[in-house]
């Protein structure tokens, strides 16, 4: 594709994600000067909306992480009048991200009591703490699994055993969750603590599709255009 008359086009999107799409909208231009090469049959990344059961079901982002007006997406939500179902605080529907929604059992059981799970929770938090000491001593990146085994090498009195280990595990499987990827593959370099928006969690009842769809009404949206290579000149792109 020769993307040509730059005085027409100002932005040249090369994935047709979310982001790309608040990408757009925020960078306040007009439509006619935009256009999103998408390599997929398909709009919204890891953002995709089953039908096939015929009732929606969000393969990839589900929920709304902050219900606040600091979240660029919630109100987008509100103006479509799309319902949340709240899965956080005291009238909590769903077990959700919070840590007073969890009730964990040993094998035998028995629940694990709540004071203990937030003791072996400030642990935890001692651990990432000191990787974040040794991601500054190291110059190559290590993932965040053997860093921890470092820090627990080094500090012998943050290490667990019995229920507690196993309390500590549960901490290091929730931070896999959040990223999608076993902490072998995490990296220590790049990897941060997230910071949560106020204002709970909800989840989309009706799932991502009509916000993708909103955001992308009226663009120039190219599906089945990989990009395999970017060429500048001087006066045109390709």
């Amino acid at each position: 594709m020769s993307v040509e008359n730059p005085t027409r086009l100002q932005l040249l999107l090369l994935v047709v994600g979310l982001q790309a799409l608040l990408l757009q909208m925020r960078s306040g231009m007009r439509p006619s000067r935009v256009v999103l090469l998408e390599s997929r049959d398909r709009i919204g990344g890891r953002v995709h909306t089953d039908y096939s059961f015929g009732f929606p079901v969000d393969l990839g982002a589900s929920w709304l992480h902050g219900v606040c007006e600091e979240n660029p997406l919630a109100p987008i939500i509100g103006r479509l009048g799309l319902p949340l179902y709240r899965t956080s605080g005291d009238d909590s529907v769903l077990f959700d991200h919070d840590l007073e929604s969890y009730a964990l059992y040993d094998t035998n059981g028995s629940q694990v009591p709540q004071e203990f799970v937030e003791k072996i929770g400030k642990v935890f938090e001692a651990i990432l703490e000191e990787t974040g000491k040794l991601r500054e001593e190291m110059k190559e990146d290590i993932s965040i699994a053997k860093a921890i085994a470092i820090v627990l090498e080094r500090n012998p009195h943050l290490r667990q055993e019995g229920i507690a280990h196993d309390v500590l595990q549960w901490y290091l499987c929730r931070m896999e969750g959040w990223f999608a990827t076993d902490a072998d593959a995490i990296s220590l370099q790049c990897w941060d603590q997230e910071v949560l928006l106020p204002g709970g969690h909800g989840l989309m009842v009706r799932g991502y599709r009509p916000v993708i769809n909103t955001l992308a009404k009226g663009l120039d949206i190219r599906l089945g255009h990989r990009v395999v290579e970017i060429v500048r000149h001087w006066n045109r792109v390709e």
